[in-house]
Formats: structure tokens, sequence, C-alpha cells
């Protein structure tokens, strides 16, 4: 009979440890992104976290209804920027970056932005 409310109190502080740590790489990640000067948008879950991936437009699609377009449901499910095209770019300038608790994703539509970058990686 004592097992089970050690467990679900485990199951409450590993979750409560998880968003912890998710909340604190989302604040060293925004303190990074601000240090570029670059454009960016906060995205709290990281569209690359596996079981986002499995409820990510099932879950969006109720977000949505709710808060309407953000940048929570513009740029936080898998393939966003086939859908999106150049409109981020257009909003956002030629670089922009998404920050997440996972790392931060840079975005650039530019392509002498691109081949810039590769050939200093070539040349060091």
């Amino acid at each position: 009979m004592n097992i089970l409310p050690t467990f679900l109190w485990g199951c409450l502080l590993w979750l409560g440890v998880v968003a912890a740590q998710s909340w604190y790489s989302l604040f060293r990640n925004n303190l990074i992104a601000r240090k570029t000067g670059l454009r960016f948008h906060i995205i709290p879950i990281s569209h690359l976290n596996h079981f986002w991936m499995l409820v990510d437009k099932h879950v969006l699609r109720y977000v949505k209804l709710i808060f309407g377009d953000s940048a929570f449901t513009r740029y936080n499910w898998m393939g966003w920027e086939l859908h999106g095209r150049y409109y981020s770019h257009h909003e956002l300038g030629d670089a922009f970056m998404l920050v997440t608790p996972g790392r931060n994703w840079l975005y650039i539509g530019h392509p002498d932005i691109v081949m810039d970058l590769v050939w200093s990686k070539r040349k060091m």
C-alpha cells in the first residue's frame, strides 16, 4: 500500500526536475541568442523532442483555437519550414533564430550568407 504513494511522489519529483532543467536550458539559450543581435522567437518545447513529435499537430490544433496564431503554433512542429517557405525570412530578416530548450536554431535565407559561412569553415 505504501509503494503507490512513494511511486507517485517519485514521478512528480522527476517531472519537476525535468521541467526545471528544461526552463534553465531555455533561459541559458535565450541569453546566448540575445548576444548574437539577431531577431529570434522563443519556443518552450523543442520541435525535436521525441514525445512532442508524436503529439505536436494534435495539440497545436487546440492551442491554435485557444490562443490563435503565435510563434509557438507556427514554428513548433516538424516541417514548418516547408509550409512557411519564405514568410519567416520576410518577417524576421535574412537570418533569425529559434530558441528552444534543446538548442538554438539559426535559419539563413540568403545564399551569399550561406556561402560566406561555408567558405570561412573551409579556410580554417
